[in-house]
């Protein structure tokens, strides 16, 4: 196993297992197909796109290198799953949604604000 590329053999063999090809990945988590491809290569790539790529694949802990661990929030995958709720409901019966779709709205920007204040 090369040591350097510990979060790349990770990355790959969580989409491999879930069945993603490398364009479905791209697809689903709003990141390049070249830049998927550095980050299995253990490329440097920036923090933004190792979270979203482990977000997408329910990932909670990465191994950078031995010693090293990155790890996401809870918050993001919550969000995400509210906003979708969200859209559902919104679709289904638009006018009793709107009141829920502002809350929604309101909570993921306090969220964002709290994760900007922590870094």
């Amino acid at each position: 196993m090369d040591i350097e590329n510990s979060f790349g053999l990770e990355l790959r063999g969580r989409r491999l297992l879930l069945g993603y090809s490398v364009k479905k990945l791209s697809k689903l988590s709003g990141i390049s197909r070249r830049w998927i491809a550095c980050a299995e290569q253990g490329s440097n790539i920036t923090v933004d796109v190792l979270r979203k790529l482990m977000q997408t694949m329910n990932m909670t802990v990465i191994t950078i290198c031995p010693g090293i661990t990155a790890s996401t929030g809870a918050a993001d995958r919550d969000i995400t799953s509210l906003a979708e709720a969200v859209d559902q409901i919104t679709s289904l019966c638009p006018s009793e949604a709107r009141p829920l779709a502002r809350l929604v709205s309101v909570y993921s920007h306090q969220m964002r604000l709290k994760y900007r204040l922590r870094r």
